[in-house]
């Protein structure tokens, strides 16, 4: 059984939801990853926490497909689905482009500033070659995007559903760190087009860099063949 990369409990978090986020992260940063085999047992006994909270959080890992569960027999952590990406690739360009149209209209200042500081952070990231603050990184400013534009809850849902795409992502940053100069550009042309208002060059942007995993889907399947399906 892989040692699961732990974090303390959060102020008032009750066990059942600290074992769900504990065992989400340790899947979407790829700590356990796709095919490991793991058990109600060995996660009780890693959090020494009861059964009972693991097993409800296998359930709910298993609703968002992570987990894949053979009653009586065993469960492992899901592969990534090639089929289910490209689609989560397409819905994710469609809905992404249609937010950055709005946000070439009018976006607040406030938000804008933000987006600025978060570009100044991504830099220093990469200074230090830290790919998880990088990912993070990313992940705010598309949300500072959608925020901005009044459509948080979007975003909630395309994070809380689109796990394939999240974990391709994931897989991306992790294995090609030359991969962030590319992002970040891409990023600074994104925030510079919200600020002149320059749809056309906003979407020129957005549409590839949204998808820009299934360019590299072919490479990462030869790295990491046992991580798809």
């Amino acid at each position: 059984m892989t040692e699961l990369k732990l974090s303390p409990k959060k102020p008032r978090e009750n066990s059942r939801e600290y074992v769900f986020r504990m065992m989400y992260s340790n899947i979407v940063s790829f700590q356990l990853a796709p095919g490991t085999a793991i058990s109600e047992q060995d996660i009780s006994s890693q959090l020494d926490i009861s059964r009972t909270p693991v097993r409800d959080a296998f359930v709910r890992l298993a609703q968002l497909k992570l987990l894949d569960i053979v009653p009586q027999r065993k469960t492992t952590v899901s592969r990534i689905q090639t089929e289910q990406l490209d689609d989560s690739c397409f819905m994710r360009q469609a809905v992404e482009c249609a937010i950055i149209k709005q946000a070439c209209k009018k976006f607040p200042k406030t938000h804008l500033k933000r987006l600025e500081n978060n570009l100044v952070r991504e830099q220093q990231a990469i200074a230090k070659s830290d790919n998880t603050t990088l990912f993070k990184l990313d992940e705010v400013l598309h949300k500072t995007i959608f925020d901005g534009c009044h459509r948080s809850r979007i975003w909630d849902y395309l994070t809380k559903t689109d796990l394939n795409y999240l974990r391709a992502r994931v897989l991306v940053t992790m294995s090609r760190v030359n991969q962030m100069e590319i992002v970040l550009d891409q990023h600074r042309q994104i925030v510079e087009a919200i600020k002149k208002q320059d749809e056309e060059a906003a979407l020129h942007v957005m549409g590839p860099h949204v998808v820009r995993v299934l360019p590299l889907l072919k490479g990462l399947k030869e790295f990491y063949p046992t991580y798809f399906a």
